[in-house]
């Protein structure tokens, strides 16, 4: 078994050692919790979903931008460990190459030789004259020696201010060499996203309850940056099974008048309730429709829900006896009506969602539907307890003449009816993919 101790061992005695930035230390240890309020409307699936997926892979991504700091870092501090350690192997090896106290004994011995030679006898004349030779080639060299000596001090001498300089540069507040700083600044964006994450899970869970009926299993509510894989493996699996539902949906539109009967039965508004209201534009009032309440006949799937909500509005037909063609169509085709209407409420709650203002409201099928469609009535149920619609009272006109809702200038006639064009979808089955789809093939 080999003694080389773990990562997880090497990380925490370079932060006691003050070498390592303590968040290093406890990287696989830190906790991200879901602490945001799930304010986030759950209809909007689709909204939900797409967000989910940027905010994962935005996670994922910083992730492994703290590791590669972690990985820097280590890297690091170790290598200017093994720098302090051989730097001084080097350099003592340096100086072993020079032979510095050889050549000095050397000298010495050779210096005692011309003193112990006489220059009297002609072998021990030679002999003094080598040795004195040899001596001064040693002098020489020693001083060339001991110069190198001291280019190798300096050097080296270079060379750790260099590499304490650059080791520095690791402490430095807001240096790029800060890799504990830039992971802990990182780390705080992690835990802003990772929070919102949580939160846009919990809404696409609650979501899918509500629309497909279906309770997500597993919802994620906290994390590890080890652990960030399981929460990205949860979110892909329950957005496929998203995109696997709407396969079976198809878009659909109806047209609902509020005064014409429709339904097998009275229409939704009252027609002498409805001219009234209209008859009070007339004094400059706003005009305000008893509610109103689509029944659930069968004509629906009872789990159908919005998509787009559009309106226009109807008038007298004076048709010619000849061709059938309307005579007030040209000049009620000028008319824009600006209508404000509130769904109900939906199933489990109190509120109504928001008001809808749809401000260019034209003659049917004679002008351009006025419509709406995203986050206000996506995923909206139709049914419910009374819908309600307030009508401005004033009429833009093709002139500069103010015109009201009672407008009957000329051939032109008051509006009658307001047609509520409803564009809607069944919802699929949900079917949430087995986890054990997450497995590799090995």
């Amino acid at each position: 078994m080999s003694d080389v101790p773990s990562w997880s061992t090497q990380k925490v005695r370079l932060t006691k050692n003050g070498q390592l930035h303590p968040i290093f230390a406890k990287l696989d240890t830190i906790t991200f919790k879901a602490t945001a309020p799930t304010n986030f409307e759950p209809r909007l699936i689709a909204v939900h979903a797409q967000r989910l997926s940027e905010l994962l892979d935005r996670c994922l991504s910083i992730r492994k931008d703290i590791r590669d700091l972690e990985i820097l870092a280590y890297r690091a501090e170790v290598d200017y460990n093994l720098f302090k350690v051989t730097s001084d192997l080097d350099e003592k090896m340096d100086y072993l190459r020079l032979q510095v106290d050889p050549k000095t004994a050397e000298r010495t011995g050779f210096q005692d030789a011309v003193s112990a030679f006489s220059d009297k006898a002609t072998l021990e004349k030679g002999l003094s004259a080598a040795a004195s030779g040899r001596a001064g080639s040693l002098d020489r060299d020693l001083a060339d020696t001991n110069e190198l000596k001291q280019l190798i001090a300096d050097r080296w001498k270079a060379v750790r201010g260099y590499q304490e300089d650059y080791h520095a540069r690791h402490t430095d507040d807001g240096n790029a060499h800060n890799f504990g700083q830039r992971a802990c600044r990182l780390a705080k964006v992690f835990a802003v996203l990772i929070d919102e994450a949580f939160a846009r899970a919990a809404a696409l869970a609650k979501g899918i309850k509500i629309i497909y009926g279906f309770d997500v299993p597993d919802l994620p509510t906290n994390t590890m940056l080890k652990d960030l894989d399981s929460f990205a493996m949860w979110s892909f699996r329950t957005i496929r099974s998203l995109a696997r539902a709407a396969e079976q949906e198809t878009d659909t539109e109806v047209i609902i008048p509020l005064v014409q009967p429709w339904f097998n039965g009275p229409p939704l508004v009252d027609p002498a309730a409805f001219n009234q209201e209209i008859a009070k534009a007339g004094g400059g009032e706003v005009a305000t429709l008893p509610p109103f309440d689509i029944p659930d006949t069968g004509l629906f799937a009872p789990n159908a829900r919005l998509k787009g909500i559009g309106l226009s509005f109807g008038a007298k037909f004076n048709p010619t006896a000849e061709s059938g063609i309307d005579h007030d169509q040209t000049s009620d085709s000028f008319k824009r009506l600006m209508v404000t209407l509130t769904p109900p409420p939906q199933p489990g709650e109190e509120t109504r969602p928001a008001p809808i203002v749809l401000g260019n409201v034209g003659l049917l099928d004679a002008s351009q539907l006025a419509a709406v469609q995203g986050s206000s009535v996506q995923n909206l149920s139709p049914f419910g307890r009374s819908w309600t619609v307030t009508i401005h009272p004033f009429v833009v006109w093709k002139d500069n003449t103010m015109r009201d809702l009672t407008d009957r200038t000329g051939s032109r006639s008051p509006i009658l009816d307001l047609k509520l064009t409803l564009r809607f979808y069944v919802p699929g089955k949900f079917e949430m993919i087995p986890q054990d789809s997450d497995n590799l093939p090995v």
